[in-house]
């Protein structure tokens, strides 16, 4: 079976990865993407020099800089700054359009897909620091989209084990969304970022023997999954950051989601800011 669908895998056989979709809830997708990847990672860390050089005398240049100016806390204001823009690129938003989209949808059964949140960004650092590790947990709960509804993770450089990459339990799809208030179960908003007192006790839980699979891909793969489909990350142990993308669609071809108003659980609410600082419209000429 393994190797089977690494064949299928490796020429994107349509009906051979739906099927195994169907059993399994996920597959590995080959892409064209993998410039545009190293690409988008290389404007990330960009995104974190054009911060700290506006706002402090230091300089980003690769993962290094930005994993040692998290250490600082007194920085901590500035360092987000560059992190949460990363969420923010247009270019995020052009990536799965064309072939690769068409192969999704068909292997998914997607007729109409529609984001069922912005685009989040991990930026896990090494030892459970940035984007925290998540226990085994289901991405349903937080959305309660359509039944099909899938998420597309995309790594921007090669990951496996050593750099903490997701890892599913494959046909825990089949069960539905799991109702327990258990650790199963727990809410986690992608992307928040804090540091772990002891990262490495999610391995040593009694759950973390389970049947769950890494995600070994190369720049240019992507890993997608069903939002039923049980899932978590590992622990960074390499010294390099793991920048990963989360984007997910619900179907607007379902009935039963078009019954459900097409519920979108996310909402969007403005603050309302004081200015205080001069306001003037000008353009940017450097």
């Amino acid at each position: 079976m393994i190797e089977s669908i690494q064949r299928a895998e490796a020429h994107n056989n349509i009906d051979a990865l739906r099927q195994f979709y169907l059993e399994n809830g996920y597959f590995y997708l080959n892409t064209d993407l993998a410039d545009k990847l190293k690409a988008l990672r290389e404007r990330f860390i960009n995104l974190w020099d054009l911060a700290f050089r506006a706002n402090t005398n230091e300089r980003v240049r690769n993962d290094a800089d930005i994993i040692r100016l998290y250490q600082d806390e007194s920085l901590r204001k500035v360092w987000l700054a560059g992190y949460d823009q990363t969420r923010q690129l247009p270019e995020l938003y052009n990536l799965l359009i064309g072939e690769t989209m068409q192969s999704i949808q068909q292997i998914a059964g997607i007729v109409l897909p529609a984001l069922c949140n912005p685009i989040t960004t991990r930026i896990d650092l090494p030892h459970g620091q940035g984007s925290r590790p998540t226990q085994p947990h289901q991405d349903y709960p937080t959305h309660q989209g359509s039944m099909n509804s899938i998420t597309v993770w995309i790594p921007l450089q090669d990951v496996s084990c050593d750099n903490g990459t997701a890892e599913v339990a494959p046909g825990s799809h089949l069960n539905g969304m799991i109702t327990e208030s258990d650790n199963l179960n727990n809410f986690i908003e992608p992307g928040t970022l804090r540091q772990i007192e002891n990262p490495y006790a999610l391995q040593d839980s009694a759950n973390y023997a389970a049947n769950y699979v890494p995600a070994t891909i190369k720049l240019g793969q992507i890993l997608v999954f069903s939002l039923f489909t049980l899932h978590r990350s590992g622990i960074n142990h390499s010294d390099k950051i793991r920048f990963t993308l989360n984007i997910r669609y619900n179907d607007l071809g379902a009935r039963e989601y078009a019954k459900r108003y097409f519920n979108l659980n996310h909402k969007v609410e403005f603050k309302k800011a004081t200015v205080d600082f001069p306001t003037k419209f000008e353009i940017h000429n450097e």
